[in-house]
């Protein structure tokens, strides 16, 4: 009996160091090619990728906080902000954006988010959560992420018509202003029946209703990401027309390229003409 416990537990050690001698070429492996694709990230639009260490100095704004990803989450993620990236013109990229940072779990005044953005003299950054389990959602979410940031960061650099955006914002819903608000209404979660009625107030997502800034972001999202839901919705809101034809505005008046992206597909009919 004592001999088979001795096996037994020979052969659990020894699939315990076989399990972490595949786990270690695994995490390596990760590392290498999460290397080659960030390399090949920045040669490709001039923008920098970066990856959360807790020692690190990338966050500046002391409201954040993060953790360290995992090296697999980041590579999977990595393909979907290449993705995101790629429907943006390099110059135009290079210009407005210096790097985005992937974080294991992203906080925002202890609250957790799944991204946010910086405005500094260092450069303009993106930080995007990794930490969730991936699927076809998720995968969607880390892209959508990408746009809702960066949306941001141009609303902040273009002086985006916020007053014009305003104006169709309902009188019955009361646009929260203090941080504090809008932290707690980006955390609301709406039943689909709630979700659905707000659209014919012109909002495409329960987010919007944390300020004009997060109600473009979602706008934005669907711009990008789904721009055939984001017709359809315009198809059958007039409020969401409207705020639509403000926002393909701003983004062509940004670089040719992005008119001629939303020309050349299925949001054509709202694109405004010069």
């Amino acid at each position: 009996m004592r001999r088979l416990l001795l096996i037994v537990c020979g052969i659990s050690v020894f699939a315990f160091i076989a399990w972490q001698v595949i786990d270690n070429f695994a995490e390596r492996r990760a590392q290498q090619q999460v290397l080659a694709l960030s390399q090949s990230m920045k040669k490709s639009f001039h923008v920098d990728v970066a990856i959360y260490k807790p020692d690190s100095t990338f966050m500046y704004d002391p409201s954040l906080s993060g953790t360290a990803p995992d090296q697999k989450m980041v590579l999977e993620i990595l393909h979907e902000v290449r993705k995101a990236l790629s429907l943006y013109p390099t110059g135009f990229l290079e210009k407005n954006l210096l790097r985005v940072v992937l974080v294991g779990t992203l906080k925002i005044e202890g609250g957790r988010v799944g991204g946010s953005y910086l405005i500094n003299d260092r450069g303009n950054e993106i930080f995007l959560s990794t930490d969730y389990v991936l699927s076809n959602e998720s995968r969607a979410f880390a892209r959508r992420t990408i746009h809702h940031e960066f949306s941001s960061i141009l609303m902040m650099l273009h002086d985006f018509p916020f007053k014009q955006w305003r104006s169709y914002w309902p009188s019955d819903i009361v646009e929260p202003t203090d941080r504090e608000d809008i932290l707690k209404y980006a955390n609301i979660y709406l039943s689909q029946q709630k979700v659905d009625a707000l659209k014919a107030k012109g909002f495409v997502s329960d987010y919007g209703l944390a300020g004009a800034e997060n109600d473009v972001n979602t706008y934005v999202e669907l711009l990008f990401d789904d721009p055939s839901r984001l017709r359809q919705l315009a198809e059958d809101h007039e409020l969401i027309a409207k705020k639509l034809r403000i926002l393909l505005s701003f983004y062509a008046s940004l670089h040719p390229d992005l008119r001629a992206l939303f020309i050349s597909g299925p949001l054509k009919p709202f694109v405004p003409a010069y």
